[in-house]
């Protein structure tokens, strides 16, 4: 095969790939979650809540969130970004369930500002 063969296999490929890559994404999306039912999955998996924000406590290296829905549940972030979150905001969590003192938390990987 000469250079050129090559050049546009590869080229084929890649975008082809890259299709791929797009379309796994979309499917493996993580569906929202009640805090309720966090009991039931497990430890360390990928959830999804959304709710209100009704306690904030900021500390040097780490910020705690209590999240409302039909019940509370505990969110921690950690400072490497900057949040501006206030009480009674709305928003979306994903994160991974942590068992701590036998209560479920969310650590969070990420966060987005309903309302």
């Amino acid at each position: 095969m000469d250079d050129n063969t090559l050049i546009k296999l590869a080229l084929i490929i890649g975008v082809f790939g890259i299709i791929m890559l797009y379309f796994v994404s979309s499917i493996t999306d993580i569906e929202n979650s009640s805090i309720g039912k966090l009991n039931q999955l497990d430890d360390s998996q990928s959830v999804k809540v959304e709710g209100k924000i009704t306690k904030i406590i900021k500390k040097d290296k780490v910020t705690y969130l209590e999240l409302l829905q039909e019940e509370t549940v505990k969110i921690i972030v950690f400072n490497d970004r900057n949040l501006s979150l206030k009480n009674n905001e709305l928003v979306e969590i994903t994160g991974k369930i942590s068992e701590n003192n036998n209560e479920n938390e969310i650590i969070a990987d990420k966060i987005i500002l309903l309302r």
